[in-house]
């Protein structure tokens, strides 16, 4: 109840006075709350009472529910100073180490902040362990913190640290590079020098992002775009989405979910997950398969082939599949499922089969043929999430 109420307050602390006060529901006061969210003084770096915390739940978890998966993710913030009366410190700046004696002052002040966050695999576990203001983090900065990171939780809580999920921004790209032993295309884990037991840590994308950017991906794909996606003998168009709306608009048919923010995106649509889910769903696929022909044969295969590996990926419940009717969405039980034959098989051989078609189409340049494709930081998410649950 208290998480909930603490939610309700950060949405609005005005609304949050009114519902409490109209006795509807009976939540605590606001400074009550001040004091659960004030527990753990926040300040930048690692929080050391964040981990006493988890060593104290830790502790009293059977071994089977001690995995976790380590989250990081970095999000712009207004740049500006604050005093801290508290701390008795000037809140705004970057993290010292990494000032230069050349440097402008204006380029200390963090413009972003990066986030750690814990979150148990089968356990209620779930906690933000540090963070830190940055001018935007590049690899060689991540790399140190993760592992510190993974080192905190593995000795000093006692947990078990079986994954690390990310955004697909370019320093985490480059992060996961740094773990190459050989010559992989893409890396998948690494082995954890922390764990008592020998156990990898595996890396995947953040599926949500990835649906998000296989979106922009099509709908950056028109003539004159940045993208011409092309695939064996057929393109793959944002033009087919807006056919598809703009018929069911003219004719009142309402045969799928989409709407004018679906098809005409902006700068803060374009980061809506649902938006995204609901263009690259089955039912859009399959009005396109049985409507409009050949035209868009190559955009409802792919279509409904991105809906089953986001359901594959994306379980929230354990009756989920049943409420919805996607039997995709179902829990894993067994090691032989057959979603993983999917995954391993039709999904991930579908973009080696595309790359392939794209590579033998002659008569274009290596520039002409990128815009056929995928951006490679989005096929390189697909293939490290695919292969990660085929590993694990």
């Amino acid at each position: 109840m208290i998480r909930f109420a603490i939610y309700l307050r950060c949405q609005s602390p005005r609304a949050y006075e009114s519902l409490r006060e109209s006795g509807v529901l009976r939540l605590p006061n606001q400074a009550t709350l001040r004091d659960y969210t004030n527990f753990i003084q926040p300040k930048s770096g690692f929080q050391a009472e964040a981990f006493q915390e988890l060593k104290k739940v830790a502790k009293d978890l059977p071994s089977e529910k001690k995995y976790v998966c380590l989250l990081h993710d970095e999000m712009k913030v207004k740049s500006d100073l604050v005093y801290d009366r508290r701390s008795e410190q000037v809140i705004g700046f970057t993290n010292p180490e990494t000032w230069t004696f050349d440097e402008d002052e204006t380029k200390r002040i963090a413009t972003h902040v990066l986030v750690f966050m814990v979150i148990g695999i089968n356990s209620n576990i779930k906690m933000s362990i540090g963070h830190f203001p940055t001018r935007s983090s590049t690899a060689d900065e991540l790399f140190p913190l993760l592992w510190k990171a993974v080192a905190y939780l593995e000795i000093t809580c006692g947990l078990k640290v079986i994954s690390s999920t990310s955004d697909k921004a370019s320093p985490n790209q480059r992060l996961y590079r740094l773990h190459r032993t050989g010559n992989e295309d893409v890396v998948f884990f690494a082995d954890n020098p922390f764990s008592e037991e020998k156990r990898n840590i595996y890396f995947f994308s953040d599926v949500p992002h990835l649906i998000k950017t296989i979106r922009n991906n099509v709908h950056k794909s028109r003539p004159g775009g940045t993208k011409y996606l092309w695939n064996t003998n057929s393109n793959i168009l944002w033009s087919h989405v807006e056919t598809v709306y703009n018929d069911d608009m003219q004719g009142q048919l309402y045969r799928t979910k989409l709407k004018y923010d679906h098809v005409y995106l902006t700068p803060s649509s374009t980061m809506n997950v649902r938006l995204a889910a609901q263009v690259l769903s089955r039912s859009v696929g399959r009005i396109m398969s049985a409507y409009y022909g050949p035209e868009m044969a190559e955009t409802s295969k792919f279509f409904q082939l991105v809906d089953r590996f986001f359901d594959c990926l994306n379980g929230r419940s354990l009756h989920e599949a049943i409420r919805t009717r996607k039997p995709d969405l179902a829990p894993y039980k067994q090691a032989d499922d057959p979603r993983f034959e999917f995954l391993r098989g039709e999904f991930l051989d579908y973009f080696s089969n595309w790359q392939a078609s794209v590579t033998a189409r002659p008569g274009f340049t290596k520039q002409e043929r990128n815009k056929m494709v995928l951006s490679h930081q989005t096929i390189e998410g697909i293939i490290m999430t695919g292969e990660m649950n085929l590993l694990v």
